[in-house]
């Protein structure tokens, strides 16, 4: 599962990049929404940069305890920061 996690930060990192332009160049910033949208999603892939850290130490007993703990904060700040970004789309229509 370590592979898995991996290529899931990798893609979380090309998305953090296109999501940093899209935030740069778009009218969402004037809003302020954008920003908050990029610093959930950023704090989101630190989280689970740390949780797949954690994971490495021991592949059973990490799933358990702060594992889970931390799965459970980077799935919530990614669904926020998706909710967030719902009205950055709306701006730009």
């Amino acid at each position: 599962s370590s592979w898995l996690l991996l290529a899931g930060l990798l893609f979380g990192a090309v998305a953090a990049i296109v999501l940093l332009v899209d935030v740069i160049r778009g009218p969402a910033v004037r809003n302020g929404v954008g920003w908050a949208h990029l610093l959930f999603f950023y704090a989101a892939l630190l989280v689970e940069l740390l949780s797949m850290f954690v994971h490495q130490r021991d592949g059973w007993t990490a799933v358990a305890g702060l594992g889970l703990i931390l799965s459970i904060i980077g799935a919530l700040l990614v669904l926020i920061a998706g909710w967030l970004h719902r009205p950055a789309v709306e701006v730009v229509r």
